[in-house]
């Protein structure tokens, strides 16, 4: 019979084995998420509340106070400062930069492995290098597959519709209760053809997050991609009850009147919109969507007076009025007024943007001034060869040279540059090219097809209505 002592060491060395065995049972079983490196637990709440609205897509109104709200309350957390500084609806692109850097210097001062990589991804992605971000957020998966932002994340920057769909459903395996994986899943299914299975994910989205007004106005957007406009606008209404100030309800509700061609309606919207604009950044933004809606209904001087005011009201804010300068001068060209064009073009500085030159090809194209066509699509192939990772510098520059071959009279190499555009509004501007020059030539097979591009890009934009406009011109 062993005597009280040994007992007691035998005791003692079972339970040190279950407690080790216990701790590392637990170790395995705990989710492996995204840390969030703060000693301030108020920052760490404000974080989360943030998420819930950046993630589902709440608009700038609606989460640029709460993402404020994480800074303020630890100025050094490092992720909720890549949060800040990659969502916050006000900032310039140089801003969103200066931000990300800041919180990478501080994650790597003080945050984790995964917390470094992902804000380094966030500022690629936010640089428009996608490829690059993508390569990072899979090792960031990899540290902390249990966490569902991280996965939406990814999900944001996929390589194609193919890879989207899978990872969507992967996700909503995973992760069947949150609801923003429903939201983007069910357009990545709806772009596939798969109506059905996108309406039946964006219902199971409202489910999830009832109190949001984004699922209605998601759901209303499924229907209207599909033609059904009664129903669309019906849940555009429910988004406005949840919340009386989301104006993305409002102008989905001009969208619709716009394609019912009741133009005086979608500008009732807008005007609402704009009177509820919390900023002069969201005003300037939606006096371009009033702008459009003149645009499509064919008033060239009422949307030339808007953008006129729109430069005056974004000069006194001091805003970046380049856009608007530039739509005025395609709005005097497309009227014909070549003279007033060339008198308020801007000049493109050097820094503009890696897809600056597309608008130069356009311009001089309306201009007819083929040389400086060739000069600018030199620029545009520059910039796209420096930036093989960012997917609006490679569609700009095959637009560019689709229009490039319209240009020099060749519609067999537009026909085969054509091929390459897949973003709508690329699309939609450079087929609008080819559609007037296939018409002068007689061929009413590229003709329609490329028509039936520029009548394919149906949102609510500038661009959409300056193709309409230039695929119309004799």
């Amino acid at each position: 019979m062993p005597n009280r002592i040994t007992r007691a060491a035998l005791l003692s060395a079972a339970c040190s084995v279950f407690l080790v065995t216990a701790a590392v049972a637990q170790e395995k079983s705990a989710p492996k998420v995204l840390e969030r490196t703060t000693t301030s637990m108020a920052a760490r709440a404000a974080l989360t509340t943030a998420l819930e609205e950046v993630t589902n897509i709440g608009g700038g109104r609606r989460f640029d106070d709460k993402l404020q709200a994480v800074i303020a309350a630890d100025p050094d957390f490092a992720l909720g400062r890549a949060w800040y500084g990659g969502w916050m609806s006000t900032l310039t692109a140089a801003e969103r930069q200066k931000e990300l850097t800041r919180a990478l210097q501080e994650a790597a001062a003080h945050g984790s492995t995964a917390e470094v990589v992902f804000i380094t991804a966030l500022r690629e992605s936010r640089a428009g290098r996608n490829a690059v971000a993508r390569n990072l957020l899979d090792v960031v998966l990899k540290l902390t597959p249990d966490d569902p932002d991280v996965h939406w994340a990814r999900l944001l920057v996929a390589a194609d519709p193919e890879e989207a769909l899978r990872m969507g459903a992967a996700g909503i395996r995973q992760f069947p209760n949150y609801a923003p994986i429903y939201n983007i899943h069910a357009y990545q299914l709806n772009t596939s053809g798969r109506t059905d299975e996108a309406l039946a994910a964006v219902a199971r989205y409202v489910e999830l997050a009832p109190n949001h007004p984004n699922p209605h106005d998601s759901f209303a957007e499924l229907l209207q991609l599909n033609g059904r406009y009664d129903e669309a606008d019906t849940h555009y209404v429910h988004a406005l009850a949840k919340d009386p100030q989301f104006d993305e309800a409002l102008i989905g509700r001009a969208e619709i009147a716009v394609l019912r061609r009741d133009y005086g309606t979608a500008r009732s919207h807008l005007a609402q919109a704009v009177a509820m604009s919390r900023t002069p950044a969201r005003q300037q933004a939606l006096q371009r969507v009033v702008a459009a809606t003149f645009v499509m209904e064919g008033k060239i001087k009422d949307a030339k007076a808007v953008m006129v005011k729109s430069i005056a009201d974004g000069g006194h804010s001091s805003l970046n009025t380049m856009p608007d300068q530039r739509a005025l001068a395609f709005l005097a060209a497309l009227e014909g007024n070549t003279v007033e064009a060339r008198k308020a073009y801007p000049a493109t500085p050097a820094n503009a943007g890696a897809i600056a030159p597309l608008n130069d090809v356009i311009m001089y194209t309306l201009l007819k001034r083929p040389a400086d066509v060739a000069t600018a699509l030199v620029a545009m192939e520059a910039n796209a060869a420096a930036a093989p990772g960012n997917l609006d510098a490679q569609q700009a520059m095959f637009a560019a040279r689709v229009i490039g071959f319209v240009v020099k009279n060749d519609l067999n190499g537009a026909r085969a540059a054509q091929q390459q555009v897949t973003g709508e509004s690329y699309k939609a501007l450079s087929s609008a090219f080819v559609a007037q020059a296939a018409r002068k030539a007689g061929d009413k097979t590229l003709t329609q097809s490329s028509e039936a591009d520029v009548e394919a890009y149906k949102d609510l934009t500038l661009n959409a209505g300056f193709a309409r406009l230039i695929a119309a011109r004799k």
